[in-house]
């Protein structure tokens, strides 16, 4: 969805108490009130498993929390995103304050040298030679990828440029209607103009 997404406004939304009590989530009735009619119902319906046990007692929290993602983009207000399987290897910029699909590697970090860096045709080499695909399609792998690259030991050189390179995507993106995946074909396409 990302990748197709051109303005970075979201479709769906969750209700997330990030970990709070139950007495701590009834500071928003009107919220838990949603997730008691929607989310408990489907909750109270699990087998008996661990896992359903578990989400059967914990029936207002938000099933996939990432507390170890939260810690790590605390502080920021942009990160980086690939999808993990990819036809183009497209870093995308997204608000921390979402939550992010399993299908998707968020890079923490907000700075516009790494992302240019991340970017680059080297990383991009870099990653189909070390990474498996799907199909015909890159699977983007962090630890493969993204923790074994030689970074350089600055990124200040690439800032101006990752900056402007995101300025011009979403420029282009917002123009045209059409997200990352499409700008990537055309750019890819020789019989595009």
């Amino acid at each position: 969805e990302a990748a197709s997404n051109t303005n970075g406004v979201h479709e769906r939304y969750i209700i997330d108490f990030e970990g709070r009590s139950l007495a701590d989530a009834e500071a928003w009735p009107e919220l838990l009130s949603i997730v008691r009619e929607r989310v408990k119902p489907e909750r109270d319906g699990l087998k008996d498993t661990a896992d359903g046990v578990r989400l059967k007692e914990r029936w207002w929290l938000f099933h996939r929390d990432r507390p170890e993602l939260r810690g790590a983009l605390r502080g920021l207000e942009r990160c980086f995103v690939v999808s993990r399987h990819t036809k183009h290897l497209a870093f995308g910029v997204q608000p921390t304050s979402v939550v992010f699909g399993d299908a998707l590697n968020v890079l923490a970090f907000d700075d516009f040298g790494r992302f240019g860096v991340v970017q680059s045709r080297v990383h991009e080499v870099w990653a189909r030679l070390l990474s498996s695909s799907l199909e015909d399609r890159l699977r983007y792998s962090v630890t493969d990828c993204f923790e074994t690259f030689p970074f350089p030991a600055s990124a200040e050189a690439t800032a101006d440029r990752g900056e402007r390179l995101h300025t011009l995507r979403t420029k282009w993106m917002t123009e045209q209607e059409e997200g990352l995946t499409e700008l990537y074909n055309r750019l890819k396409d020789p019989e595009s103009k």
